[in-house]
Formats: C-alpha cells, structure tokens, sequence
C-alpha cells in the first residue's frame, strides 16, 4: 500500500489545494457535525445519539467525492438518520465501547482494534447490509494485513497536525479535506484490493474470481 498514492488521489479529489471549493465544502462539513456533537455533548446521551447518524452521513459524503460524485449536499449529512439510525446507532456506541475496553489492557490493544474496526462506517453507508455486528466485522476481516498501513498513512500527516497544533489548530482545519480524503481513498484501494470495482457510475462490480467478500450486499 503506497500512502504517497493516497495523497496525491485525496489532492485530486479535492483539485490540488486545500482551498478549493470541494475542499471549502469538505471543512464545512466537518465544521456544522463537530457543532451538532458538540452542542448534543452537553448530555451524553445526546452526543452518542447523533454521534453516529452523523458520522454515517459524513462518510457518505466522503465516499462521494473521493468518486468523482460532485452531488453531494449538507442534506447528506442526515442519510444516517433516514436510512440506519439504530444501527449506525449501535455502531458508534459499540465501536467506542469496544476500543474503551481493549485499551483497558494496554494502550497499544486499543490502538490496533481502532484501526481493526476504522472502515466500519465507510462499510455500513456502502452496503445495503446495515447491521453494526456485520460492518463491524468486515471492517475487521477488511483490515487484515493492512492496520500498519493505516497506520503510517497517520503517520505520514503528523508534521501537518503538529504545524496545525502551532497556529492554534487553525491549520488543523484546513489539513481536514486533505486527510479526510486520503484515509477515504485508503477504504476505496481495501476494496479494490478485495476485488471490488467501482464502475462510471460508482456502482462497486465484483470480480468474483478471486473475491474473498460477498458484492450482493454493497449498493453503490
């Protein structure tokens, strides 16, 4: 895996500067969800509720761009609510209770299992599958032999989050589309690795040759 790759395909999709339009929108997205947790935060209930919907829809817009789909809108943001609320639900809350729990131990478990469970919402607004064990486990299965990839890709941003860190975490706001982008690109690539192709209309085909997952329950 080759996190070079990853980021000249994020500078693509967000047209080579972190000024661009889509990069513009990008931060705007991320902006009005960390506002809406923030202000459900208040109550924690509040913030678990909306967390996950949020972070549904927000990777649906992700996903979108990174595909060359230009049609995406703050309305988006909301899918998560229309198409899975329990579950994306139960994904948040599980997720975090289940890293909280393997971090218990040492930090490093809790580390290796949130990259292990990372693609999980890329995985429940791709597939007509919902189910929070289900995305939860493909993720895993999807990351078999690539956490440390993930991982250096991470790596790869810390002198952009540290110069973010300097400027009052202004920086951090415009390293946004360009990070976000790259890790979404990274999900595409497991995919592709897997055998799965995104045809004209990013409408994912599989190659079922040599596929180690089921396509039938991926819808775009």
């Amino acid at each position: 895996m080759n996190t070079k790759q990853f980021k000249q395909r994020a500078l693509q999709s967000i047209e080579g500067n972190v000024f661009s339009r889509t990069a513009l929108n990008i931060i705007g997205y991320c902006l009005l969800v960390s506002i809406l947790t923030g202000i459900a935060g208040m109550t924690f209930i509040g913030s678990i509720i909306l967390g996950g919907p949020l972070t549904y829809g927000l990777n649906r817009i992700m996903v979108r761009i990174s595909r060359g789909n230009s049609d995406v809108s703050v309305s988006n943001l909301f899918d998560g609510f229309k198409e899975s609320f329990l579950d994306s639900f139960l994904l948040y809350l599980l997720q975090s209770l289940f890293i909280a729990l393997w971090s218990l131990l040492l930090v490093i478990p809790g580390i290796v299992k949130s990259y292990s469970y990372s693609l999980a919402f890329y995985i429940q607004q791709d597939s007509k599958n919902k189910n929070w064990n289900y995305c939860l486990q493909k993720s895993i299965q999807l990351m078999h032999g690539y956490k440390m990839s993930a991982f250096m890709l991470d790596l790869s941003f810390l002198g952009w989050f540290l110069l973010g860190f300097l400027t009052c975490g202004i920086g951090l706001i415009f390293v946004l589309p360009y990070y976000t982008q790259a890790k979404t690109h990274f999900y595409n690539e497991i995919l592709r690795k897997h055998k799965i192709e995104f045809e004209s209309n990013y409408e994912p085909t599989q190659n079922t040759a040599s596929s180690e997952i089921v396509n039938d329950e991926f819808n775009y």
